[in-house]
């Protein structure tokens, strides 16, 4: 398990070390994990495997490798499609359609898809951060700040126009114009109600984790596929992935506990870096958390959580979930992410404290 997990390696050696210099954490433990996070997991595991085992997405890429024949024109096609769809679904909702669709396509052409499943997670980061109910973090500062829906929107537009339009140079140059070579087709059987079925328990699970039904959409997925195809229980759950979750909320959560960074974030006075910063450490998500108890700026508060997203794998959750469905290369992901986050964080400061 260590083996091929490195990053779990670490993760497991923080957490002896950081139980062993403070005991009584233990007893919080329960009180650290995100329960519904591991549900939701869960669930999404399960039904990308399933779509996976009907053999559809064979037929679907097929469509679209037929219609877009250049590196460049399949790029920008799904960048497209994931600014489109993650502010709707959520930006780790998002990844679990696309990046099946994408490593599909790999198998048919002569493409670097690692490269693109990098920017496929920036762009789910970048077309989330639109919307309130596009990504946890936003949920939370919206909620919190009591922010019109218009006001949110209106606030994140320039977010998305610096960044958006930073991808889109990015993959410009990224991709050649030059037409594909297509690998031969090897039929799959397709086995038709397997995807519908899918199909509905991807919107079902949706529609009941949207209403805070998340142990609902994991039973009834659980039970159909089950009763269908028992494989999809056994090879679809990540136990890796999960347990990488588990152990980040503990050392996060643990982290929170410590008195001396209530100090530390009391004196803070530039949130938009800080919670770049911090994001980078213990994820956004909690940087939103801790942060909005120590600003009234949540300008500031929601671009840096955003932008931070496109750094670290930890920076955002949606970054492991992407790294790992893609089986992208830690190492490749942050020779990637880095420059990027740097070039798009100068960009919205000179916008936030120059115009």
């Amino acid at each position: 398990m260590f083996k091929k997990d490195p990053f779990l390696l670490i993760l497991t050696i923080l957490l002896i070390i950081f139980v062993i210099w403070k005991p009584s954490i233990l007893r919080e433990v329960p009180l650290f994990i995100e329960y519904n996070t591991l549900i939701v997991l869960s669930t999404f595991m399960l039904i990308t495997k399933g779509i996976e085992f009907s053999g559809y997405l064979n037929q679907v890429t097929d469509k679209f490798i037929n219609r877009v024949k250049t590196e460049k024109g399949i790029a920008f096609s799904l960048i497209f499609i994931e600014l489109l769809i993650s502010p709707f679904i959520t930006n780790d909702v998002s990844l679990f359609l696309i990046i099946p669709i994408t490593l599909s396509i790999s198998k048919r052409i002569d493409l670097d898809i690692e490269k693109l499943i990098i920017f496929e997670i920036w762009a789910a980061n970048i077309g989330s951060s639109l919307f309130p109910i596009g990504n946890p973090q936003n949920i939370y500062i919206y909620q919190s700040f009591s922010m019109s829906f218009f006001d949110f929107v209106w606030k994140m537009v320039p977010f998305e126009i610096i960044n958006a339009t930073l991808l889109i140079i990015v993959i410009y140059f990224s991709f050649k114009k030059t037409e594909i070579k297509i690998k031969p087709f090897v039929p799959i059987v397709k086995n038709r109600i397997l995807f519908i079925v899918s199909i509905f328990l991807f919107f079902t699970s949706i529609f009941l984790i949207n209403y805070k039904f998340q142990i609902w959409a994991l039973i009834i997925t659980g039970i159909t596929y089950l009763i269908i195809n028992k494989r999809i229980i056994y090879y679809g759950i990540n136990l890796n992935l999960l347990l990488i979750f588990v152990f980040l909320f503990i050392l996060i959560g643990g982290v929170k506990e410590i008195r001396v960074i209530d100090g530390m974030l009391s004196s803070i006075r530039n949130i938009f870096i800080s919670s770049i910063l911090l994001s980078q450490v213990i994820s956004n998500v909690p940087t939103a958390l801790l942060f909005s108890h120590y600003t009234t700026s949540y300008t500031q508060l929601l671009y840096g959580v955003n932008v931070a997203g496109n750094g670290t794998m930890i920076s955002s959750l949606a970054n492991l979930i992407g790294i790992r469905l893609g089986i992208v290369s830690i190492k490749r992901f942050h020779l990637y992410s880095i420059p990027f986050l740097g070039i798009s964080t100068l960009l919205l400061y000179l916008y936030i404290y120059y115009i």
